[in-house]
């Protein structure tokens, strides 16, 4: 008899988001999001930028990155980003084909953002694609979420992340 109270709460909440997505999710705008987020942004001590990639966020870490380190909701976001990312950092440095994160934002998450619900509900509300990076390991990891600015929702969530408070 549970078993079937369970599938009947699992559809339930399978019909409510297929409607949301035949239907067209809510949009937001940045300044909407950012006060619906209440996350401690301040506190990061972010390293300065120098051209020693070992004193700097561990950039080294992206050089061969294993596709386990991203990790997100959509399985093609995280595809694409890797593609990127793998592409970075190379043992050989080629000035011909440079690749620009500028096209995206990549604010410092705290750790207790993947534990929140109001972030996470959000997160997922936008639809926006995204994906985590961890650029330092425990006991204070670094990690950063990746969010594409060529892409309407992702630019929104980004800079919705810096008007509350994201470095």
């Amino acid at each position: 008899m549970q078993r079937q109270t369970s599938s009947a709460a699992f559809s339930s909440r399978f019909k409510r988001l297929f409607n949301k997505l035949m239907h067209g999710s809510r949009t937001y705008t940045p300044k909407q999001i950012a006060q619906r987020i209440e996350l401690p942004f301040s506190g990061f001590n972010a390293p300065q930028l120098t051209v020693s990639w070992e004193n700097n966020l561990n950039f080294q870490h992206l050089y061969k990155l294993p596709r386990h380190a991203l990790s997100g909701a959509v399985q093609d976001d995280k595809t694409q980003a890797h593609t990127i990312l793998n592409h970075l950092i190379k043992k050989e440095t080629d000035t011909q084909s440079i690749i620009d994160l500028r096209h995206y934002h990549m604010p410092i998450m705290p750790e207790q953002a993947w534990d929140d619900p109001e972030f996470m509900t959000t997160l997922v509300e936008t639809g926006s694609p995204y994906v985590r990076l961890t650029l330092s390991p425990s006991p204070q990891p670094i990690e950063v979420l990746l969010l594409p600015k060529h892409k309407q929702l992702s630019n929104t969530l980004g800079t919705a992340l810096k008007l509350a408070g994201a470095q």
